[in-house]
C-alpha cells in the first residue's frame, strides 16, 4: 500500500503545483496589461506548464469542441500583424491573445475533478474580488472617495472594470446558490455583493443590460415556453431595428418609440451609431486583412473614416466590428464559429443535465459541476451581449483573459458532465475522444460536395469583383503604411504610396465602379494637388456609395478646392466641426501662399455659418492681396 500512497501524494503535489503556477501566470498576464514586461514572464510560465503536462501525462491538451475556431482565431490574430502600420502598437495585443488561448487550454486540462473545478472557480472569483476592491477604494466616488483615500497610482477605467467583472458575476451567484457548505456560500455571496457594488459604481449601462438579459436567458433555459417566445421576439425586436439604424444614416434611436428612449443612453457620448457606421465603412476598405491589431485603430479611423489628422477614438465600441477591423475576415468568421460551436456544446450539456440521474449519488456529484458550468456559460453570454455596445477587450487588453477563462471553465466542466451522462470510462474525460470526428457518411460527403461546388461557381461568377476587392484592400494597407508608419524615409513612403496606387488601378481595371479604389485614388490626387482628377474619381465613388461619410466629405472638400461651392454646400452641411476645419484649411492654405484655395475655404465656411466676422476679415485680406498681385 505504501507505494500507491506515495504515488498518489506525488500526483497531488504535481496537481497543486500546476494549479498554483497556472494562477500565477494568470495574475501576471492580467497585470501585463498595465506593465508590459510581465507579459513575457507569464507566457514563459505557460510554456513551462505545457511542457510539464506533456512530460507527466504524455499529451499536450484535451480535445475540445472549440479547437478549430480557436486555432483560426489565433491565426487571424497572427495575420493581423501584417497590415499594422506600426508593429510595436499591435504586438502586445497579439501576445495577450496568445496568452488567452493558452489559458483556455490550461483551464480545460485542469477541470478534471470536482476538487480542481472548485479551486479554479474560487481562484477566478478571488481574482475578480481583488479587482473589485481595488476599483472601489481608488474610485473618485462622493462616498467611497472620502472613506478610502486615493492611494494607487494606476487608475482603472470604469468600463474596463465592468467588462472584467460582468462575466464573473453569474459564476459567483450560481456558486453561492448551489453551494452546500455555509462558509463557502457566505464567501461566494460576498464576492457577488462586491462585484455588484463595483458594477454599480462603473455606471456601465451595457454591463447592466447584459446581466439582465442573462437572467432572462437563464429563465428561458429553465422554462422552455418562455425560451421559445424569447427566441422568436429577440430577432425581430433587436436585430432588425439595429441593422436599420446602422445602415440608414438618416435614422436615429429617438425615431423608435419607447425602445429608443430606453436605448439612447447606451449609444450616447460618443454617438455609437455614427461610430458603427463609420467603422463598417472602414471595414469595406480592409475587408480581408483588417487594419491591424490594437492601437492602430485610432489613426486609421481618424485619417480614413473621418478625414482628420489627429486621433479621435481608440476603438469601435463594438466587439464584433473591432475583431473584423483588427483581424480581418478570418477573424470575424472564426469568432462567430467559436460562438456557434460553444453554444452547440452548451445545448448538449444542458440536455445532458436535464436527464434524470440514475442514482442519488450520481445526482449529488453532478450538482457542483453543473453550478460551475451554468455560471461560466452565462458569464460568456454576458460578455458577448456587452460586446454589442463596447469592446474594452481590445482597448484595455488586461480584460481579455477573462473571456478565455470562462470558456475554459465552461468547456472543461461540460466535458465532464457529458461523460458522466454517457457513463463512459474515466480515461475518455482526459483525452476527449468523444469529440474525434466520426466517419463521413454518404450524405455528409454530398453536402460538402454541393457546398464546394457552390463556392466555386460563385467564385467563377464573381471573379473580377472579388479580385478588385483584394487589390483595393492591399492598396489600403500600403497607403496606411505609407502615410502613418513612423520612422520612414520620404523614399520609402513614396514607394508604399506607389504600390497603393498600382493596386487601386488594378482594382478599377477589374471593376470600374469599385468604391474603395475610386475614393482612395481621388484622395491621393487631391493630396497631390490634382484637384480636377480627384473630383472625377470621388464623384464615381460617391455614386457607388452615397452613404459613405468619408466619400461625402472628401468630395465636398474637393469641390471647395476647385471652386464649385454650390455643389459642395449640401455635402458639407451638417458635418460636425466642418466650419472650424474649413477655417483651419483657409489659414494653412494662406500660409502656403495658395490664396485662391484659402479664399475658397473661407467662402465655404461663411456659407455654412455666416456670422463669422474674423473669417470675413481674413477673406477680405486675401481678396486685397489677390488684387495687388499682378
Amino acid at each position: 500500500m505504501l507505494p500507491m500512497t506515495t504515488t498518489k501524494q506525488g500526483i497531488d503535489l504535481l496537481g497543486i503545483s500546476e494549479t498554483l503556477l497556472l494562477f500565477l501566470s494568470l495574475v501576471l498576464l492580467i497585470a501585463a496589461g498595465i506593465y508590459r514586461p510581465l507579459l513575457w514572464v507569464s507566457l514563459g510560465m505557460m510554456v513551462f506548464l505545457w511542457l510539464a503536462r506533456w512530460l507527466s501525462h504524455g499529451y499536450l491538451t484535451r480535445r475540445t469542441p472549440l479547437d478549430v475556431p480557436i486555432l483560426l482565431f489565433f491565426l487571424s490574430a497572427l495575420a493581423g500583424l501584417w497590415p499594422s502600420y506600426d508593429l510595436a502598437l499591435s504586438l502586445p495585443l497579439f501576445l495577450m491573445i496568445v496568452g488567452g488561448v493558452a489559458l483556455y487550454y490550461l483551464f480545460v486540462n485542469n477541470c478534471i475533478t470536482e476538487h480542481s473545478r472548485r479551486i479554479l472557480s474560487a481562484g477566478s472569483l478571488f481574482l475578480g474580488l481583488t479587482v473589485s476592491v481595488y476599483f472601489i477604494i481608488q474610485h473618485e466616488h462622493p462616498v467611497m472617495g472620502r472613506i478610502f483615500p486615493d492611494a494607487w497610482a494606476f487608475r482603472l477605467h470604469p468600463n474596463s472594470v465592468a467588462t472584467f467583472l460582468e462575466g464573473m458575476m453569474p459564476l459567483a451567484l450560481v456558486m453561492a446558490i448551489g453551494e452546500r457548505r455555509l462558509w463557502l456560500r457566505v464567501l461566494y455571496g460576498f464576492c457577488a455583493a462586491t462585484f455588484a457594488l463595483a458594477l454599480l459604481m462603473t455606471a456601465s449601462q451595457g454591463a447592466w443590460v447584459a446581466l439582465a438579459l442573462c437572467g432572462i436567458i437563464w429563465l428561458c433555459t429553465r422554462f422552455r415556453r418562455i425560451g421559445m417566445v424569447f427566441a422568436a421576439v429577440v430577432p425581430i425586436s433587436v436585430v432588425v431595428p439595429g441593422a436599420y439604424l446602422v445602415f440608414n444614416n438618416d435614422a436615429s434611436l429617438n425615431s423608435i418609440p419607447i425602445v429608443g428612449t430606453t436605448l439612447v443612453p447606451l449609444f450616447a457620448r460618443p454617438d455609437r451609431l455614427e461610430v458603427y457606421r463609420n467603422s463598417f465603412c472602414l471595414i469595406q476598405d480592409f475587408p480581408l486583412t483588417g487594419i491591424g491589431l490594437s492601437d492602430v485603430f485610432a489613426m486609421v479611423y481618424s485619417r480614413y473614416a473621418l478625414l482628420i489628422r489627429s486621433p479621435f477614438l481608440t476603438y469601435s465600441h463594438n466587439l464584433f466590428l473591432e475583431i473584423w477591423l483588427d483581424q480581418g475576415f478570418l477573424g470575424i468568421l472564426s469568432f462567430l464559429s467559436l460562438i456557434a460551436a460553444f453554444y452547440l456544446f452548451v445545448g448538449r450539456v444542458l440536455s445532458s443535465l436535464s436527464k434524470p440521474a440514475l442514482s442519488l449519488v450520481e445526482g449529488i456529484k453532478e450538482k457542483a459541476p453543473s453550478a460551475v458550468f451554468q455560471g461560466c456559460w452565462l458569464g460568456v453570454t454576458a460578455t458577448l451581449i456587452h460586446g454589442l455596445f463596447d469592446a474594452r477587450q481590445y482597448a484595455d487588453s488586461w480584460t481579455l483573459p477573462v473571456l478565455f477563462i470562462l470558456l475554459g471553465l465552461a468547456v472543461g466542466t461540460g466535458l465532464g458532465i457529458v461523460q458522466t451522462g454517457r457513463n463512459t470510462p474515466s480515461h475518455h474525460t482526459f483525452v476527449g475522444s468523444e469529440y474525434l470526428p466520426r466517419r463521413l457518411r454518404a450524405e455528409h460527403l454530398a453536402v460538402y460536395f454541393i457546398l464546394v461546388l457552390t463556392c466555386l461557381s460563385l467564385g467563377f461568377a464573381l471573379y473580377k469583383p472579388l479580385l478588385a476587392v483584394v487589390h483595393a484592400n492591399l492598396g489600403s494597407v500600403y497607403q496606411a503604411k505609407g502615410e502613418l508608419a513612423p520612422n520612414l524615409t520620404d523614399g520609402e513612403r513614396q514607394l508604399y504610396l506607389h504600390l497603393a496606387k498600382a493596386h487601386y488601378d488594378k482594382a478599377i481595371r477589374c471593376a470600374p465602379g469599385n468604391h474603395t479604389a475610386r475614393q482612395r485614388l481621388g484622395r491621393l490626387a487631391v493630396d497631390a494637388g490634382h484637384y480636377e482628377e480627384g473630383v472625377v474619381h470621388l464623384e464615381l465613388a460617391y455614386q457607388a456609395a452615397p452613404s459613405s461619410f468619408a466619400t461625402r466629405k472628401a468630395l465636398g472638400l474637393a469641390y471647395v478646392w476647385v471652386g464649385r461651392l454650390d455643389e459642395a454646400e449640401p455635402l458639407l452641411r451638417g458635418i460636425k466641426d466642418i466650419v472650424q476645419e474649413l477655417n483651419t484649411w483657409g489659414w494653412w492654405r494662406g500660409r502656403q501662399g495658395e490664396t485662391e484655395l484659402a479664399a475658397n475655404a473661407y467662402r465655404m465656411s461663411l456659407r455654412l455659418e455666416p456670422e463669422q466676422h474674423a473669417v470675413r476679415n481674413a477673406l477680405g485680406t486675401l481678396n486685397a492681396m489677390s488684387e495687388r498681385t499682378p
